[in-house]
């Protein structure tokens, strides 16, 4: 494969799940649909706006659905749009990598980091 296909394939990934929190929340869903109030307890750092707008982008790009439950009020969950093992090998090696890095630094994040 040429340079420029890979970083092109790189590229169109990033555009995908590389947004701030999008792998956690593609993370929280590989166990199953969730509802947004859970979304947001099992990511805390998120606001729930910055939640919302996450959860929009990834359903727009068919990464995830989400599925309204009639009744007052709605009951809305959102779910993997499908079941591509390989999403869980990345987040997984992803994790990998993480806490070697994180390890080596101490435990501790890198001065600057936000």
């Amino acid at each position: 494969m040429t340079k420029q296909k890979t970083a092109c394939a790189i590229m169109f990934a990033m555009e995908k799940v590389g947004r701030r929190w999008a792998l956690l929340v593609l993370r929280e869903l590989l166990d199953g649909p969730q509802r947004f109030s859970k979304l947001n307890k099992s990511i805390p750092w998120v606001s729930g706006r910055s939640l919302t707008r996450v959860l929009k982008k990834l359903e727009f790009d068919g990464l995830i659905l989400r599925k309204v439950d009639g009744g007052r009020p709605p009951k809305v969950s959102y779910s993997l749009s499908g079941d591509d093992p390989m999403l869980r090998d990345i987040i997984d090696a992803m994790f990998r990598w993480g806490t070697k890095e994180y390890l080596k630094q101490g435990g501790r994040r890198r001065s600057g980091d936000t």
